[in-house]
């Protein structure tokens, strides 16, 4: 029962669900930037919700009816929220590194994201309050560290990591950043992840 939402001269993608599986948030390619958009589950009332010439990527959507998302507004990557109307903008990141991703906690109260570099080190994963206050390095590593995603209970994250064999593998780790353990140890590429409704 596939069925085309979108039918657009542009590139649409990066589609993540509202809550209660209503509608959808999106990235669209307007005059060579990326554009957060939201629709209805059906691909009806498609709606641009970002409004600015800089690109907007990643978006997430909270249980707190918040949306997070990749903002280079400032000329560098950052992470921004809004409302799904497009109304109440915040910068939640402010630096000259950059920071992008960003999921939700199921509780919608932090959010987790990617810094680039964090310190000395390569990309790292780091967690804040959804305010953006708080922001906190969970990974330590020399190998770069991205895509972190928290589990549906909250007491973990899984994430992309290189692993032995030198490329990339899901990783999980608890929360609070312990406990980090390679679920795929494969000799080829593994990145994305994303949880199914169980624990």
């Amino acid at each position: 029962n596939q069925t085309r939402l979108t039918n657009n001269a542009g590139a649409d993608f990066s589609p993540a669900w509202s809550p209660d599986g209503t509608k959808l948030v999106f990235v669209r390619i307007v005059n060579g930037t990326g554009e957060i958009g939201v629709m209805n589950a059906d691909g009806t009332g498609q709606t641009n919700i970002s409004q600015h010439p800089d690109d907007d990527q990643a978006p997430s959507w909270s249980v707190t009816n918040k949306i997070v998302f990749q903002t280079n507004r400032d000329g560098d990557d950052e992470i921004g929220v809004m409302n799904p109307d497009g109304t109440g903008k915040v910068q939640l990141t402010d630096n000259s590194v950059a920071d992008y991703g960003g999921d939700w906690a199921p509780s919608g109260l932090k959010i987790y994201f990617t810094r680039d570099p964090m310190g000395n080190a390569p990309t790292e994963i780091g967690v804040m309050n959804a305010d953006g206050s708080g922001q906190t390095r969970l990974t330590t590593n020399s190998a770069p560290e991205a895509d972190p995603v928290a589990s549906p209970s909250g007491l973990f994250v899984v994430y992309t990591s290189v692993g032995a064999g030198g490329v990339e593998d899901i990783f999980k780790m608890t929360a609070g950043g312990l406990l980090p353990q390679n679920l795929t140890n494969s000799t080829g590429l593994d990145f994305s992840p994303d949880w199914s409704s169980a624990p």
